[in-house]
């Protein structure tokens, strides 16, 4: 097998299946756990008190979230894709010497990485400033 093909094939399936599979699992298990835990605090508090009222309980074990909270993903994204988007750089320095051909679809994937990377970082910012500015800070 070629080694340029091999790295491609590598690159490819780690980005387009493992990373997702795996972000994916660790939102949800992150889910799971919170409401597991908040399921918990609300049987605690049920033993002790029958006669309480349901729905406050719910909203005081629910976090509130705030308008920089939500904008958050939108950072973590961003970072993710400029990381990725150098370790593609890397991989695709290490085939341009290797094999002294053309790697434009890693080229492709790199670029498209680095956009939605700056892409995503620009927007953080914006609906940053304009939660500061809305918010009155």
């Amino acid at each position: 097998m070629n080694n340029e093909l091999l790295v491609i094939i590598v690159s490819v399936m780690g980005i387009c299946v493992f990373l997702p599979a795996f972000s994916v699992w660790t939102i949800s298990r992150r889910k799971m756990f919170e409401a597991r835990k908040r399921t918990e605090i609300a049987l605690a508090y049920l033993k002790e008190n029958p006669h309480c009222n349901l729905e406050e309980l719910v909203r005081k074990i629910t976090p509130a979230v705030n308008a920089n909270a939500r904008l958050l993903p939108l950072l973590w994204v961003g970072i993710l894709f400029i990381i990725i988007a150098f370790i593609l750089i890397v991989v695709v320095s290490v085939a341009e010497i290797a094999s002294r051909q053309g790697t434009v679809f890693l080229i492709f994937i790199t670029g498209v990485s680095l956009a939605l990377g700056i892409a995503s970082l620009v927007c953080y910012s914006v609906g940053r400033k304009s939660c500061n500015q809305s918010s009155g800070r």
